[in-house]
């Protein structure tokens, strides 16, 4: 299901008897356009040594050490969909 599709179901009463097609033009003159996502290439064998390594180096650390590190994190998260889906977003 597209996601022009979930608006239009989601927002029964506000858009009535519209079709998809004429709510994906509209949110299309409003300045979203749609893109299918870029594929991450998978970690080759050196990134995942390198990473256990990493892990090894600091495994000795007690909490006070890692509580002066800022720590990030680089995954991909979703709440609703399927990350192969298009993606919405406004032009600026």
């Amino acid at each position: 299901m597209c996601y022009c599709q979930k608006i239009k179901e989601s927002n029964a009463g506000l858009f009535g008897e519209v079709s998809v097609r004429t709510v994906s033009r509209r949110t299309h003159n409003l300045g979203y356009t749609n893109h299918h996502p870029v594929k991450k290439p998978l970690l080759t064998l050196n990134q995942k040594c390198c990473r256990i390594e990493f892990c090894k180096k600091y495994l000795q650390w007690d909490a006070d050490k890692r509580l002066d590190v800022l720590w990030t994190n680089e995954s991909t998260f979703t709440v609703e969909g399927d990350l192969g889906a298009l993606l919405y977003y406004q032009k600026m």
